[in-house]
């Protein structure tokens, strides 16, 4: 993924880990291997999205032992997620993006509701 101008905090390494996900998604290659498999545009961005929030939320996990190797390379992350979701029907992307969307939604108003008793 090469280094990043903002490598000098936590925060910064999250962002550039990031974006380095959401690159991939442009490589030629990878346009077209998703065109190949018959996700159009739409099905791609819906892809691109459940796929880097997946990635943000492995990003943080936190182990026992300090980060897995693997939480630092997003390429492999990438490849097995995309590679897991282009098995199903692609109508099935956008149900798992839309019942993503309604949990983190439940997650935000329980949230809310907490920091205010």
């Amino acid at each position: 993924m090469g280094q990043c101008e903002c490598n000098n905090n936590s925060y910064g390494r999250r962002l550039c880990r990031r974006r380095g996900i959401e690159t991939l998604f442009s490589l030629p290659n990878v346009v077209s291997l998703m065109g190949e498999c018959g996700l159009d545009d739409q099905g791609r961005s819906f892809l691109e999205r459940l796929v880097t929030l997946e990635w943000e939320q492995f990003d943080s996990v936190l182990n026992a032992g300090g980060r897995a190797s693997c939480q630092d390379d997003p390429r492999p992350f990438f490849a097995y997620r995309c590679a897991q979701y282009l098995a199903f029907p692609h109508q099935m992307i956008l149900a798992f993006w839309g019942s993503s969307s309604r949990q983190r939604a439940r997650d935000a108003t329980s949230w809310r509701r907490s920091t205010r008793e």
